[in-house]
């Protein structure tokens, strides 16, 4: 499922209002009015382009990365423009690199819903389906580690991570699993060091099946 206007809008709403006023505002329940000002294109405009994206794109995270480097509301009209693209690649990177433990366990928590998710609206029953989930060709693992849809914290939970991506065709591979290969043995350190991670590490598989069953 994907984002239509309204919910995209109530988010861009919510978020901007809480950094500007400090609580969250009431719930829209009439867009009436906020769907005849001439803004309201952008918003069914980068609702088209999250759908486009394939889950390319984890929206909120864009959305909220903008709201923080404009700090508060923004002219809707830049959503699909390059300069926020960028904004959001470089919200990605940012939070990649954060080492506090707590950051990398929400980063991991946020992972683990999208991947539940995901794995419902495609009726998977187990995570290596997906893991190996286009393996031979463009891997959906790739894609949603570069689009921030999931961290690489994540993936190193997973005690046979390097073997799954070495399934993978060499030109992606070196594309996008080489600074995550060179960085693995730290990676997998740092989350071995929250005992909440290294449960579900030690039980990764079990984990994602219960989880599923109860969706």
């Amino acid at each position: 499922m994907f984002p239509n206007p309204e919910e995209i809008y109530s988010y861009y709403h919510s978020e901007a209002f809480k950094l500007k006023n400090g609580f969250y505002p009431k719930n829209i329940i009439d867009f009436s009015k906020i769907k005849n000002n001439p803004n309201w294109i952008y918003f069914e405009k980068f609702s088209k382009m999250v759908e486009n994206s394939c889950n390319l794109i984890n929206w909120r995270l864009y959305i909220k990365s903008l709201i923080s480097f404009y700090k508060g509301y923004f002219n809707p009209k830049i959503l699909c423009s390059q300069s926020s693209i960028k904004i959001y690649k470089t919200e990605i990177q940012l939070l990649e690199q954060d080492s506090n433990i707590k950051n990398i366990e929400k980063r991991v928590d946020e992972s683990i819903k999208n991947i539940i998710k995901y794995m419902k609206e495609n009726n998977f029953s187990n995570l290596n389906q997906y893991l190996l989930e286009n393996s031979e060709l463009f891997p959906t693992l790739s894609k949603h580690l570069y689009s921030g849809f999931i961290s690489k914290y994540f993936l190193v939970l997973i005690p046979n991570i390097i073997s799954i991506i070495n399934i993978f065709p060499i030109d992606v591979k070196n594309e996008y699993f080489e600074d995550f290969l060179k960085e693995y043995e730290i990676n997998r350190n740092k989350i071995l060091g929250s005992s909440r991670l290294r449960k579900i590490s030690d039980h990764i598989e079990s984990f994602f099946k219960k989880a599923v069953e109860k969706i």
